[in-house]
Order: C-alpha cells, then structure tokens, then sequence
C-alpha cells in the first residue's frame, strides 16, 4: 500500500522522511539534541512538537 505524502499526518511524515533518509532514530535523537522518548512520541503520534502554526505548516509541506 502506498501512501500519499500530502495525506500523511505529521507522525506518518516525519517516520516515513526519516526512513527514506536511512537515519536511525537514534541518530535523529542526536541531531535535534533530544530524548529518545520525545521522537519516538512524535513518531507513533502521540505528541507533537511544540511548534507555531506558521512553523506545523513549514513541516507539514515540506
């Protein structure tokens, strides 16, 4: 099943930009300078970054 990129929620997005760039979680971890837990929130939806809406819309279209 392929998914449309513009239909994917920010966790889909963000799981499925990591993947493609072939980065580990945990090398993600130590380029945003975060805790494990908070990008694996992020990932399974959970959470959200704390970010303006000018900033979620950035991320969500790029």
């Amino acid at each position: 099943m392929t998914l449309f990129v513009s239909a994917m929620t920010f966790s889909e997005r963000l799981r499925f930009k990591r993947q493609r760039s072939r980065v580990r979680q945990k090398d993600l971890v130590e380029m945003l300078g975060l805790s494990p837990q908070t990008v694996s929130a992020w990932e399974t939806g959970r959470s959200l970054p704390k970010l303006t809406p000018l900033q979620m819309q950035i991320c969500v279209k790029s």
